[in-house]
């Protein structure tokens, strides 16, 4: 009687974790929302030389996580995301970024000394520029921002 009625209980376990199993976390938003980005301020330093940085912030004001995962523009032969770092020994170098979380209700800085765009042959670039990068999301797709090019000032950014 006993095993009958462990028999009966496995069954109606088996019959209720199979539809709830289905409802975990979907791989592509680890959210389980949906992001709703904004890009402001960005901007690229006139280049001193063949490279460049663009800097800018990301806004998620969404329920959802998304995660920036590169960039292109016109205006430069390659486009990579960067984390400037700093050795034991103080000596200061760059990352390469593959995928850069944007939690949903957070804003994520590329700034000087931290995340950037580092952008490698940049075309003649002079103060005025105006180029166009697209952002690539994971969730939300391509975002095209228009950044200007100029001296970099604390007080402007």
């Amino acid at each position: 009687m006993k095993l009958r009625r462990f028999g009966i209980l496995a069954a109606l376990c088996a019959t209720f974790a199979l539809p709830l199993a289905a409802c975990g976390d979907d791989d592509d938003n680890s959210g389980g929302g949906t992001p709703t980005l904004t890009v402001d301020r960005a901007f690229v330093p006139t280049p001193a030389g063949a490279n460049g940085a663009l800097y800018f912030e990301i806004a998620n004001e969404g329920d959802g996580a998304d995660h920036l995962i590169g960039a292109t523009t016109s205006a430069a032969e390659s486009a990579q995301l960067h984390q400037t770092t700093t050795s034991d020994d103080g000596l200061m170098g760059m990352t390469p970024v593959d995928d850069l979380e944007i939690p949903a209700g957070e804003s994520v800085s590329f700034e000087p000394g931290g995340l950037h765009v580092m952008l490698m042959g940049v075309d003649a670039l002079e103060d005025g520029d105006t180029i166009e990068v697209d952002l690539e999301f994971q969730e939300t797709g391509i975002v095209t921002v228009e950044a200007e090019v100029g001296p970099y000032d604390d007080d402007q950014r």
